[in-house]
């Protein structure tokens, strides 16, 4: 069975990025398991827009991993993404994907954006919260969550703090 895991840095404030969704405040002084973690992954999906702005970081950093983009229109991303045969597009519904998705036995990381972060939460799809608390306060930005209609209750599994105030948690969701 699938199983997916959102793994994901916020602000102490709750934002994953600046208004302009860049990440340039995020630390990148060492690895925050980060290494570890990808290795370990069958498929990376994330965005549109979240897509769009790993285009802007330079080579598309998930190059050795299968990716898919959630979009309303795959068509018009596909030029974005020529040369890089392990991406693909989707216009299905996450619970859609999911209830196909789940036959298997994939680890899947669910990279962004806040909007499809809340699809995913709407429809109880995440079995995993990795979430990355970054020692800063942006006042303003993208959240993390977005016109949530329900709780989901989790329980925590872990906290790793770093030396460089990052702190890691580590929830699972709680079977409803």
């Amino acid at each position: 069975m699938a199983k997916t895991i959102l793994f994901i840095t916020a602000s102490l404030d709750g934002f994953i990025a600046s208004k302009d969704g860049s990440v340039d405040w995020l630390y990148s002084d060492q690895d925050y398991d980060y290494t570890d973690f990808y290795e370990s992954l069958d498929l990376v999906v994330m965005g549109r827009k979240t897509f769009e702005q790993t285009l802007t970081f330079g080579p598309y950093p998930y190059q050795n991993k299968n990716s898919l983009v959630f979009t309303s229109k795959p068509e018009e991303l596909k030029p974005k993404a020529e040369g890089y045969d392990n991406i693909a597009f989707t216009s299905q519904s996450p619970l859609e994907f999911m209830g196909e998705a789940s036959k298997g036995d994939q680890k899947i990381w669910l990279v962004g954006g806040g909007n499809l972060i809340s699809q995913f939460i709407r429809n109880n799809l995440i079995d995993e919260f990795w979430i990355y608390l970054h020692p800063i306060i942006l006042g303003k930005g993208l959240p993390l969550f977005q016109d949530l209609n329900k709780k989901q209750e989790l329980q925590l599994i872990d906290t790793t703090p770093f030396s460089s105030g990052m702190v890691r948690l580590r929830y699972q969701k709680i079977k409803n």
